[in-house]
């Protein structure tokens, strides 16, 4: 099927056959569409485009009813649907829009090639696929206007092309009348102008030639004040320096004149010379149109004369004092508008201008340049002394000039001086360069006199090497400022120029605005960065509310800063952002900068046509690039957030560059185009911060990382996008996806080892790019690419705490391919290789265990594991069963994890550790070998007897990890060797390595464990009875928990946990117990461990026994030993289930201990019979229970009875002794030490019957 867009919207069918439409609505949509075949265009995009005044108030759903009467009208598999979005399924080439487009690059080419006639035809071809004007059903509005305009200036390109093809097939009569109305429609069109003079020309009306060149030059001068550009200028001498044509008009006026240098001939008038009497060397007002600095070119200088001596250039009137001469000379204005943010730049600039005599500001388009350079020219010349500007301070613009010789003239004509005359015959005449004496500075006690006229002097060379030495001459040894703005055009003309003036006026300075430097000794470069937020927060305000009175950034201050930081702090940009708060809010600003360049376009009329829009400003640097420069920058637009010069080499550089292509780009020549866009300012290079203790952040030692701003970016993007670089872009996109599938695959091995401080550093700082590779990988359906980018990205997701990305990107990825893990897969076979190990694309086994291991990767993290289906943790824990290969290497040896998910026994669990660790000892290395060691260690201590075997994995792991030089995994161990050591009572043994381990940790930025970490040195100072250490480390992790969010409520909850202790322990048991149901609620917001929340509910129980309430400690006691028999890993002893007894054997105690109240009697009381004591039976459970519970001085008591249950268990032993009697309550006591944890808690959890 083919679309048409260039006129009213059709579709036909491929036999020809058209499709009907329908509504105004369906073919606006379709248009919309068929602007980006084969992309998906988001469904805002199509509103915009469909409505772009007055959407519906259920737009969404309008639209959706909008596509489904094309989809019904076009037929299935036209329109489809995308998460965005939708997408029309078409090629470029069957919409007659970007056909045109391919045919106009063709012909172009054609033409450049030298093959008109084949330019001919297919210009012709182009054209005639125009049947009205473009997108004519899209609404004028921002989804046609700007595309629109682009396709007519396409047209009018493709008409210009034709008309010169034509003309060089010797067609000028009949070319003639088509030109005369496109240049009645297009006056300032100056190629149209170009072509109908040479058509004139060739059709031998030489006279109508000049005329029309005359009528050319005076529209441009009247409605642009500028002069005709070099091709008019040039087709101009020719007609001037042509013989008399054989059928030339009598009357004109070149007709009579001999040839250019012939006998007698008077000088050929310079290019762009005006035709209006000119003082000779007499000073004039300054002023800053264009058509006032063009160049006067070559002359051809007449016999010697003595010429006058020039008087110095006036002195304009000082601001705000109409009349008052200025104590400095110049020509400074300052713009209208106020100066904002500039003024820590503006105080370096005025110390570097007093210490250097060349300052070059840099930076991009639109940065502000030269109002920074007005504001301290300014500042200079009303200083006290003036200092560089004591004689003056003279502003040159050379923005209108396009040829580098032409910039002497222009400054000179800055200055206040001219050269040329007019003759008397009506003709330009040039005079001798004039002897300028040099007159003394002006003091304020003797001023500056007169000097005689010099004798005369030789003839000067021509053109600017006259004016050259005319500024020499008049500069002298005074002490001026001269300003060049705008150099980058006619870069190498200033530089010539400046090194002359320097080097022959030593009391100069100059100060140069340009995108790239000059390039000469002695130059010192300051860029001129973009503003910062604050500052550009502030121009936006200012501007805004000159825009729109009453605007201020607090009405919304987030778009207002999105503005600003999507616009990359570029004054010029954030202006033409304000100037559309006329018409729309922050917000709709904000959302429509992705369609920037269409959307500032409203700058100062009085502002250079380069400076009104920002595409505008973003051309003329574009206009400046060499063809290699171009194809690098746009190439450059692939990456995100920056690239290093490995990186823009491997991915930019051309496989195989095409010799005598200008545009080609071989690896070696990456260097200097990059280092080349650099010094132009559309490329930023960020130097690396010096290496620290720790090293430095690059893993092979300090390298610089470039960067585009995010509109150069843009704007590159959409070069890269434009016909004709299809298969460019597609072929950088793919370099792109496996430079970075390489860089993930080596980082996964260097997270491993000492270099993993830098490997994390710099994976953080290549995110971006990452997930713009894999973004492209999945969208190209490139699975094996995709597949291993996960994997390889999938320890450092799991070690920085990106685990919802990880996540994302496990579903994304793993739905591109069949489920391996699906029932009725193959079983496993042995892999004995990483995936990582292979070269995409991956086949066979190995890619079924990629598929595999990108399932596996949600066991890498602890949070949430245990709430994945039973089904996926079961067929993922037959897959990677201890006899494979893959189950031991990550991500498969995280196998064990599943039986937790699956709520397996301890005795299960620990003999899958015991695997894991043998398996790892047979196909794993060292670090995997660690690894296990290290998991085993962790998990093992709270549900093993075995407290030997724990503290030898934990030590054994440190020693591998130290081997190794991971840090993290040096930090781990740490952590288990202290929990080793505080099981067995010698806290102060525990308190060395954690310290170690926090330090560790914050070297590597691991931000979820570093909390953890001063959570647990907090539990073991609290054991040490240091409660203000304890507390202190408290809140610093309960700080860095917080500032994490959601993803640390784990740390949040241990935290307030310790939190709820130090309270109580300090004498608030009420604060202490809402503390702890705090940190009750905060679980319920992460995912700790089952175990952790029984432990809360304990704490809530001492707390209660604490204030006096034992009833309420009693059934938060039992509460507590239910949900702990209901915990997937109740084991036969636990320290936590020791705890609960402890603390529910003396609220028994408490209550069962309880006297009745006494009644009043005179008489002494005697003592109280067993009998007659309440709940006799609660004692006698008491007692077993005190007897269950482990003792609170043994070396082996766990860790919260030593502290929660210190003066408790004492104190109900002597209370039951007194109602029991000794006798049966050793008795009792006996019988419940031989119970099992089961039966305790059995005993505590039922309430007495009765």
């Amino acid at each position: 099927m083919r679309f048409a867009i260039l006129g009213t919207t059709e579709a036909r069918r491929d036999d020809g056959t058209p499709v009907p439409l329908g509504g105004a609505r369906l073919r606006a949509l379709l248009a919309a569409l068929a602007l980006h075949p084969g992309r998906e265009v988001p469904s805002a995009t199509l509103i915009d485009a469909i409505w772009p005044d007055d959407p519906p108030q259920a737009a969404l759903r309008a639209l959706q009813a909008l596509v489904g009467r094309l989809r019904r009208a076009l037929g299935p598999g036209v329109v489809l649907s995308g998460p965005h979005g939708y997408r029309l399924a078409a090629s470029r080439e069957e919409v007659d829009y970007h056909r045109f487009v391919r045919l106009c690059g063709d012909g172009t080419r054609a033409l450049d090639s030298g093959d008109a006639a084949g330019a001919v035809e297919l210009l012709r071809e182009a054209l005639a696929l125009w049947r009205g004007p473009a997108f004519a059903d899209l609404p004028h509005g921002p989804g046609r206007d700007g595309p629109a305009a682009r396709a007519e200036q396409h047209r009018l390109t493709a008409v210009r092309g034709r008309v010169a093809a034509e003309l060089r097939l010797g067609r000028s009569d009949a070319c003639l009348p088509e030109l005369r109305q496109l240049v009645a429609e297009h006056p300032l069109d100056e190629t149209l102008h170009v072509l109908l003079i040479r058509a004139l020309r060739d059709s031998g009306r030489s006279a109508d030639a000049l005329t029309a060149w005359e009528e050319a030059r005076r529209r441009l001068a009247d409605e642009l004040g500028a002069d005709p550009g070099p091709e008019l200028r040039r087709l101009h001498r020719e007609l001037l320096a042509a013989p008399p044509a054989a059928g030339g008009d009598a009357g004109d006026p070149a007709a009579g004149w001999p040839a250019a240098g012939a006998p007698g001939a008077a000088p050929t008038r310079p290019s762009g010379a005006r035709r209006s009497a000119v003082v000779v060397h007499t000073p004039h007002t300054p002023h800053t149109s264009p058509a006032a600095h063009r160049p006067n070119g070559p002359r051809t200088p007449p016999a010697p004369r003595t010429p006058p001596v020039p008087p110095a250039p006036p002195e304009p009137e000082a601001p705000g004092a109409p009349g008052t001469p200025r104590t400095v000379p110049g020509n400074i204005r300052l713009p209208l508008t106020s100066f904002v943010g500039r003024e820590e730049d503006l105080a370096a600039l005025h110390r570097a201008l007093t210490t250097a005599r060349l300052v070059t500001l840099v930076g991009p388009g639109g940065s502000g340049k030269t109002r920074l350079s007005l504001h301290a020219a300014r500042a200079l010349a009303d200083s006290p002394d003036s200092g560089p500007a004591a004689d003056g301070a003279w502003f040159a613009p050379l923005a209108a000039l396009d040829d580098g010789t032409a910039v002497p003239g222009a400054v000179l004509s800055a200055l206040g001086l001219r050269d040329t005359v007019l003759r008397p015959d009506g003709q330009r005449h040039e005079l001798p360069p004039p002897t300028l004496d040099r007159a003394p500075t002006a003091t304020p006690t003797e001023p500056a006199q007169p000097t005689a006229p010099s004798p005369p002097s030789p003839p000067a060379p021509p053109g600017g090497h006259r004016a050259v030495a005319n500024l020499i001459a008049y500069i002298a040894d005074r002490r001026i400022l001269l300003v060049l703005d705008n150099c980058e055009h006619v870069i190498q003309g200033c530089a010539e120029l400046v090194e002359a003036l320097l080097s022959d006026c030593p009391r100069l300075t100059v100060l140069a605005t340009s995108r790239e430097p000059l390039g000469i000794p002695g130059e010192v470069v300051r860029p001129v960065d973009p503003l910062p937020t604050a500052s550009a927060m502030r121009l936006l305000a200012e501007r805004g509310a000159a825009a729109r009175p009453g605007f201020t950034p607090a009405v919304d201050p987030a778009a207002a800063e999105e503005i600003c930081r999507r616009l990359d702090g570029l004054p010029l940009a954030i202006e033409l952002a304000a100037a559309r708060l006329r018409s729309l809010t922050p917000r709709q600003i904000a959302d429509r900068l992705d369609d920037r360049f269409h959307l500032l376009t409203g700058g100062s009329r009085t502002a250079l046509p380069r400076q009104q829009t920002l595409r505008a400003v973003v051309d003329w640097s574009w206009g400046l690039l060499e063809p290699a420069e171009r194809a690098l920058l746009r190439r450059l637009s692939v990456f995100s957030g920056g690239w290093t010069l490995e990186a823009a080499e491997d991915v930019c550089a051309d496989p195989s560059p095409e010799p005598g292509d200008p545009a080609a780009l071989p690896r070696w020549s990456v260097l200097d185009r990059l280092s080349s866009l650099v010094d132009k300012s559309l490329v930023v290079a960020d130097q690396p911060e010096p290496p620290g203790r720790h090293g430095p952040a690059d893993p092979r030692g300090t390298a610089t990382r470039y960067r585009m701003l995010e509109t150069i970016a843009e704007y590159a993007t959409e070069r890269l996008h434009d016909a004709g670089h299809d298969a460019e872009r597609r072929g950088v996109q793919a370099r792109h996806v496996r430079w970075y599938r390489r860089l993930a695959v080596t980082a996964d091995r260097r997270l491993r080892g000492p270099e993993q401080l830098a490997w994390m550093a710099r994976l953080e700082v290549e995110l971006d790019n990452v997930r713009t590779a894999l973004d492209r990988a999945v969208a190209d359906g490139d699975e094996s690419e995709a597949l291993l980018l996960v994997l390889g990205m999938a320890w450092f997701w799991s070690l920085r705490d990106y685990v919802p990305e990880a996540r994302a990107w496990v579903a994304r990825v793993g739905a591109m391919g069949p489920d391996p893990l699906a029932p009725g897969a193959p079983p496993p076979r042995p892999v004995p290789t990483s995936p990582l190990d292979h070269e995409p694309p991956l086949t066979g086994e190995v890619l079924l265990e990629a598929r595999r291991a990108i399932r596996m990767m949600v066991l890498v993290t602890f949070d949430d594991s245990y709430r994945l289906p039973p089904a996926l943790t079961g067929a993922l824990r037959r897959a990677y069963h201890p006899g494979l290969p893959q189950a031991g290497r990550m991500p498969g040896m995280m196998w064990p994890l599943t039986l937790f998910v699956e709520g397996e026994r301890a005795e299960g669990f620990l003999q899958a550790l015991d695997d894991l660790v043998a398996t790892c000892r047979r196909f794993g290395g060292p670090w995997e070998t660690a690894f296990a060691l290290m998991l085993r260690a962790k998990i093992s201590g709270h549900l093993s007897t075995e407290a030997a075997k724990v503290e030898h994995s934990a030590e054994e792991a440190l020693e591998l990890f130290t081997e190794l030089g991971d840090r993290w995994g040096i930090a781990e161990s740490l952590e288990e060797v202290a929990d080793a050591a505080a099981r067995r009572g010698d806290f102060d043994a525990a308190l060395v390595p954690l310290l170690r381990a926090a330090r560790l940790a914050e070297e590597l930025g691991v931000r979820q464990q570093l909390p953890l970490i001063h959570c647990r040195t907090a539990e073991v100072l609290l054991a040490l009875e240091d409660l203000d250490g304890a507390e202190h480390r408290v809140r610093l992790a309960l700080s860095l928990a917080m500032d994490l969010g959601r993803r640390a409520w784990d740390s949040v909850t241990y935290g307030r946990f310790l939190m709820a202790q130090i309270l109580a322990l300090r004498g608030d048991p009420a604060g202490g117990r809402r503390m702890a149901e705090r940190a009750l609620a905060s679980a319920e917001l992460g995912s700790p461990p089952v175990v952790f929340t029984v432990m809360l509910l304990a704490l809530q129980a001492w707390c209660a026994l604490c204030e006096g309430r034992a009833a309420d400690g009693l059934a938060l006691a039992r509460r507590t030993v239910r949900e702990h028999r209901a915990g997937p890993l109740f084991p036969d002893t636990t320290d936590i289930l020791g705890s609960v007894l402890a603390v529910g054997a003396c609220a028994l105690a408490a209550m069962a201990t309880a006297p009745a109240a006494p009644a009043v009697s005179e008489a002494p009381a005697a003592p109280a019979a067993p009998a007659a004591l309440p709940r006799r039976e609660d004692a006698r459970r008491a007692a077993v229970l005190l007897g269950a519970a482990p003792p609170q001085d043994g070396a082996e008591t766990p860790l919260p009875v030593r502290r929660w249950a210190k003066g408790f268990t004492e104190e109900a032993a002597d209370a039951l002794r007194r109602v029991l009697g000794e006798e049966e309550f050793d008795e009792l006591c006996e019988r419940g030490r031989g119970l099992s944890a089961s039966q305790a808690a059995a005993l505590l959890a039922e309430p007495p019957e009765g």
